[in-house]
């Protein structure tokens, strides 16, 4: 039995609950769609640092040529926070579409682009342009893959959803991409970079007091083992960390989870309907909102001191790099000093607290 689940025990709570009137999908392969994503028409878009991409969802009946009724549709499009920023108000969607934008407990952000009709239903044409919206360009280097997450069409009794497929979008700001582990409350392993279709070297395991790493996984909610010997990278991504209690156990019992490290063994936003997400969304944000703390950004460049309000526990965007004639940014800070960095990863912000810019002259000498 895994343990350390206080705060998704309450997420599963809720979504029992609102499962009790929204049904689960099965499948209907009567239909069958594709969910593709396009920056200027291709899924392959190289850039720069600093480039926006404009980021455009089509939905495309592959079964058939002919247009269908809609009844529910959803997509949650994902992207890596640490590489792209959402352009606030950029957003531009077929009518009828909601959208919400939330973090995501697996470190990424999700656009939601939803669609529930009432009554008859909507007629779409077979090839159905949903929306676009635009990313900034913030990492240097690297690749990342925009990624549709549980798309769904639903039948007209919202009883089962139709086969669909998702056709991703990926940037390219270069070939080599970092490779981030999360040990979680594990000792820390160094960030490594990997060239694209590049194997990543397995490294040391993390020690935890009272725990034995089992795997690595390519996703958060541990459903996804790495295989080193096989598997390459495709991107920036980050491997996470399978712990459990005590020695080594068989490989067919069921990992545990540490306290304090909550993770779900099942992707749950697929349990729920197009309908239900932007509820779900709401209570979520409800539950883990929280108050909003204020962070103060000091530049030392001379410009007035900045502040953000980020709720209670989330993580810190990067801020827009400043600049300073002679001088590059090394990073931010938690101290005048500049000895302890503030991690945009995998720090949270838990109270008030002022970061101080850190500089290094462009002959290379740290100020």
């Amino acid at each position: 039995m895994r343990t350390g689940k206080r705060v998704l025990a309450i997420l599963f709570g809720i979504i029992v609950l609102f499962s009790l009137a929204v049904p689960v999908f099965a499948a209907d392969d009567s239909m069958a769609f594709d969910f593709s994503l396009t920056a200027d028409g291709t899924s392959e878009k190289y850039a720069q640092p600093g480039d926006v991409i404009t980021v455009t969802l089509t939905v495309t009946r592959t079964d058939s040529a002919e247009g269908f009724t809609l009844y529910s549709m959803q997509d949650e499009i994902s992207y890596d926070d640490e590489f792209f920023e959402l352009i606030d108000g950029s957003w531009m969607t077929k009518s009828g579409i909601a959208t919400t934008e939330i973090g995501l407990m697996d470190g990424y952000r999700s656009f939601y682009m939803n669609r529930v009709t009432m009554g008859g239903g909507d007629p779409w044409e077979a090839e159905t342009l949903i929306g676009n919206f635009q990313l900034r360009v913030i990492a240097t280097s690297g690749t990342s893959i925009i990624e549709n997450r549980n798309c769904i069409i639903g039948n007209q009794t919202g009883s089962a959803s139709y086969v669909t497929n998702a056709r991703n979008l990926k940037v390219i700001v270069s070939n080599d991409c970092t490779v981030h582990f999360e040990t979680y409350k594990g000792t820390e392993i160094p960030d490594q970079t990997v060239s694209i279709g590049e194997k990543v070297i397995r490294p040391e395991d993390p020690v935890l007091e009272g725990y034995h790493l089992e795997h690595w996984y390519r996703d958060w909610y541990e459903t996804q083992i790495w295989d080193f010997d096989n598997d390459v990278v495709e991107g920036n991504m980050t491997l996470f960390a399978g712990w459990a209690e005590g020695d080594p156990i068989p490989d067919d019992t069921a990992p545990e989870t540490p306290d304090g490290m909550p993770r779900s063994s099942l992707p749950l936003w697929a349990l729920i309907s197009g309908a239900g997400i932007v509820v779900l969304a709401a209570l979520l944000l409800m539950l883990f909102g929280g108050k909003r703390i204020t962070v103060t950004l000091e530049a030392g460049d001379g410009s007035p001191a900045r502040q953000v309000k980020i709720r209670k526990g989330r993580k810190l965007p990067r801020p827009e790099a400043p600049e300073r004639a002679g001088y590059r940014l090394t990073g931010w800070y938690r101290d005048e000093a500049k000895t302890q960095p503030w991690k945009f990863r995998t720090d949270t912000v838990t109270e008030p607290v002022t970061l101080y810019a850190g500089w290094e002259e462009e002959n290379g000498e740290e100020e």
